[in-house]
């Protein structure tokens, strides 16, 4: 059986002015959307749905400190690539919507990042 693992992936978020490795990455994730609309009528016996729009959302895990320039890159749209051990790859355009620092008294700073992007930009290179 084929196995991932994270030990060796990387999360890049590049294009325009932004040219970011983002360091001590500890997880990503990366999840496709689809929008559904019901259309089931008064005296159906099964709900109906039509398909809406597609899209997607990932989030990145990193350890605080990190050199990633949080303030100013909220709200940017730029390449987001996430990779895992075999240098496999997921690429696509996003906006990071969300970025929260925490701190702990008994554990290290954390970075977590949420991104969005429209499913047609998606691509998963060899």
């Amino acid at each position: 059986m084929a196995a991932v693992h994270g030990k060796g992936g990387d999360v890049t978020f590049t294009g325009g002015s932004l040219d970011t490795t983002l360091a001590s990455v500890t997880s990503w994730a990366f999840t496709s959307t689809g929008d559904v609309a019901e259309s089931t009528g008064m005296g159906d016996s099964f709900a109906k749905f039509i398909n809406g729009l597609t899209g997607f959302t990932a989030t990145a895990e990193c350890c605080a400190y990190t050199t990633f320039d949080v303030p100013t890159a909220v709200g940017a749209e730029a390449t987001l690539t996430l990779q895992v051990s075999t240098g496999k790859t997921v690429a696509a355009n996003a906006v990071l919507v969300s970025a929260t620092e925490t701190a702990s008294i008994d554990d290290v700073g954390r970075l977590s990042l949420s991104f969005i992007g429209d499913a047609t930009s998606v691509t998963y290179p060899a």
